[in-house]
């Protein structure tokens, strides 16, 4: 049986991520602004409950994801008093959110909302149950049975929401004769009728899968989609529509009489193609279109009820088209990744196509669906052995048994899933960084930071970069703890890490943020007019180049600013490592051969950076005379250290509870200490421009002029440092994940 603890595991990534799209989809656009005076008083006061269908759909959409997963997280024996506290805690995300809400000018805050989301959690929950209900009891096939239809389910379900929505029928007879009237104009559309037939055709195939009676649903379906068409508000029959789904239907009753592997083909192929034609019709040329790296922005501006429509139809279509992926004897990751990739060739073509936004957000719908089935299916692996099978394609749908279901494939899919939790988390943590960014009174050296003014593509890859510190450093300390010559090849991995974060920081960050940290390139200068070399290197110089040479100086002098960082970080991941794996004799003895490997590389790169440095930008802040004698960048190294240690402890925790607990006290102990080595650090007094300002107001402060007071620095610096240890630990968690499926 399935271990309770790796369920939960599941769920609970389920929920965090829709947690983190509900907040984004909530707070979009981000642009926090002052609001007018009795705002707040206003939206607790407000009476109006009832606003457009497209916008309650909306809340209620937003909401019922996260009813349907935090049901399904819930395995308490006391299932009543669990449900209640998630729609207590439910109800008070939804209220801080419309709060929130207030200070966004694009944003209409409205308690009515709350209403709705909690209608949605309800329905979410309701949903959740019906569809675990149906999936226990269905009269499903030996491959789908205890539960595994639950997926698939969810599947038919999206195909009926995308004919169907907004799911609210009306009783007005003048709504029945105008939803046929469409009937009396022969105007068919190809992209339509297209659509319409692969979406019930593939309904037909999966259905052919689930139960022994596929025909008797489906008809049934078929018949609740054109009652449907009639009665429900906002829907109605037309030529096109009427004519896909008959033609689906006749296309599904003779795949019937075929083999399974002959309609999953047939199904995934034409919505595939669907899929496409739909996209880019109407195919009308344009010029000057433009590619918005921003998710979900169109979904979050129009119609509410088109782009619910919208969505349904998209989840439905990748959903279907991944699920069928394992059944079509391919490689899910494979299948995956060409299908991510297909979706932004789709989003390219787009860009020169009349009426078209293309965006990020289908791509990142496919890698979400992708990561969930993925996860899924790696539960259903745990549950029980799969069902050998002779034939990869049987005939027979009875022993029709995927390939990610069996025993030759699970390493694809791991390796898939290692991937999409670092997706997941870089994309979360980009997103928050453009959140801050548009906050008020944030440090101009930040908001100055990020390309195309912090364009969110550009603050995912700093994110990455970020990310690869800790990453960065566990592959070094692999490197090195297999070597025999640590001292030579010490430098050299540092000096590759340090390039490819040099690399990702080039293509993220302004080269005026670079020059102000690492310094400014001017080597070149000196060498050639001052002959500080002598003349054979002037000539070398000359014959080099000053581009190359330029190339050369930045990558070394960020190396220097660099490597006191890495190399600490892989001198304390290397302890773990050789403590788990050998006597403490042998830990002190190979400890002793890395530290004594790391100082003249440190000692050098100290000297680069700073005392041969070509900018002022970091000398002027560190306190020249600090403490007992010693200098601030004592400190600021005891500090780099310490935190260092605080975020290897957090990457080597291990599922116990407890240890989490302890790792998260000794994180907060940790934030007074950093304070108190950063100010130690720091110069108090800085002269530049006319301004007197301390080093961490200069850090942590809005600007030169608006001095912030001591508790409002410490917490912003307790953000800092707790968003450094959390990315570096997550760095390293992530590089540990990822080389463990390679094993």
């Amino acid at each position: 049986m399935i271990s309770h603890s790796r369920h939960l595991s599941f769920n609970t990534k389920v929920l965090a991520v829709l947690v983190l799209l509900i907040t984004y989809g909530s707070l979009y656009p981000g642009n926090f602004t002052s609001t007018a005076s009795g705002a707040f008083e206003q939206f607790f006061t407000n009476p109006e409950w009832i606003t457009s269908i497209g916008d309650i759909l909306g809340n209620i959409a937003l909401f019922l994801p996260l009813g349907i997963a935090g049901e399904r997280m819930i395995h308490s024996r006391n299932k009543i008093l669990a449900l209640l506290s998630l729609s207590v805690i439910s109800l008070i995300f939804s209220l801080i959110l419309q709060i929130l809400q207030i200070w966004l000018p694009t944003r209409s805050a409205a308690l009515a909302d709350v209403f709705w989301n909690m209608t949605g959690l309800f329905t979410g929950i309701g949903v959740s149950v019906l569809i675990k209900q149906m999936s226990l009891s269905w009269p499903s096939r030996q491959s789908f049975s205890g539960g595994k239809a639950a997926i698939p389910l969810a599947i038919l379900l999206l195909w009926l929401c995308s004919e169907l929505l907004p799911l609210v029928p009306s009783l007005d007879w003048q709504k029945f004769k105008d939803a046929v009237k469409p009937l009396q104009i022969l105007d068919f559309s190809f992209s339509a009728i297209w659509t319409h037939a692969a979406s019930i055709i593939t309904a037909g195939s999966m259905l052919s899968l689930l139960t022994p009676r596929p025909l008797v649903w489906l008809t049934g379906a078929l018949l609740f989609i054109l009652a449907g068409k009639i009665t429900i508000v906002s829907q109605f029959l037309d030529t096109s529509t009427i004519s896909g789904l008959l033609t689906g239907y006749l296309v599904s009753i003779l795949l019937l009489r075929t083999s399974s592997h002959t309609r999953i083909i047939v199904a995934f192929w034409s919505l595939l193609a669907a899929w496409t034609i739909h996209a880019l019709t109407p195919f009308s040329l344009t010029t000057g279109g433009t590619f918005n790296l921003i998710p979900f922005t169109t979904m979050l501006e129009g119609s509410m009820l088109t782009n619910a429509i919208a969505l349904a139809l998209s989840l439905y279509i990748y959903s279907a088209l991944l699920w069928f992926a394992p059944y079509t004897g391919g490689n899910f990751r494979g299948i995956a990744l060409a299908l991510i990739f297909w979706s932004i060739v789709i989003e390219l073509i787009q860009m020169a196509l009349l009426g078209r936004n293309a965006d990020i957000t289908e791509p990142l719908l496919i890698g979400l669906i992708a990561w969930g089935l993925t996860e899924s299916r790696q539960l259903e692996c745990h549950t029980e052995m799969p069902h050998p099978v002779a034939n990869p394609v049987p005939d027979k749908p009875t022993s029709f048994i995927p390939r990610s279901h069996r025993t030759d494939s699970p390493t694809n899919l791991s390796l898939f899933s290692a991937w999409i939790p670092i997706i997941l988390l870089s994309t979360g943590v980009a997103g928050l960084l453009w959140l801050i960014l548009h906050l008020p009174q944030i440090p101009y050296n930040l908001k100055e930071l990020f390309l195309f003014d912090g364009n969110i593509l550009f603050i995912f890859i700093f994110v990455l970069a970020l990310l690869w510190i800790g990453a960065g450093a566990t592959w070094i300390s692999s490197r090195i703890l297999s070597s025999p010559r640590p001292f030579i090849s010490l430098p050299g991995w540092v000096f590759t890490a340090s390039l490819i974060s040099l690399g990702l920081l080039s293509i993220s960050v302004t080269q005026e943020s670079i020059a102000d940290i690492a310094g400014s390139n001017n080597l070149y200068w000196f060498v050639i007019n001052k002959d500080i070399w002598g003349e054979g290197w002037r000539h070398i110089f000359e014959w080099l180049g000053p581009t190359l040479i330029s190339i050369l100086e930045r990558s070394v002098r960020y190396t220097a600013l660099y490597a006191p960082l890495i190399i600490s970080l892989v001198l304390i991941i290397s302890f773990f490592s050789l403590h788990k794996q050998h006597e403490q004799v042998q830990v002190s003895r190979k400890m002793l051969t890395l530290i004594i490997s790391a100082l003249p590389w440190l000692w050098l790169a100290k000297t680069i950076a700073f005392s041969w440095s070509s900018t002022d930008n970091l000398n002027e802040l560190i306190s020249r005379n600090g403490a007992m004698g010693m200098g601030g960048g004592f400190y600021l190294y005891v500090l780099l250290f310490a935190l260092c240690i605080n975020a290897a402890i957090l990457a080597n925790l291990s599922g116990n509870v407890m240890e989490w607990i302890l790792g998260m006290v000794l994180s907060l102990i940790m934030l007074p200490i950093g304070w108190w080595l950063l100010s130690l650090g720091l110069e108090s007094e800085v002269h530049k421009y006319g301004h007197i300002f301390s080093g961490s107001q200069f850090l942590l402060g809005p600007d030169r002029k608006q001095i912030l007071p001591e508790v409002e620095l410490f917490a912003r610096w307790c953000l800092v440092q707790t968003g450094f240890i959390t990315i570096i630990s997550s760095g390293m968690r992530s590089f540990g994940r990822i080389t463990r499926q390679h094993m």
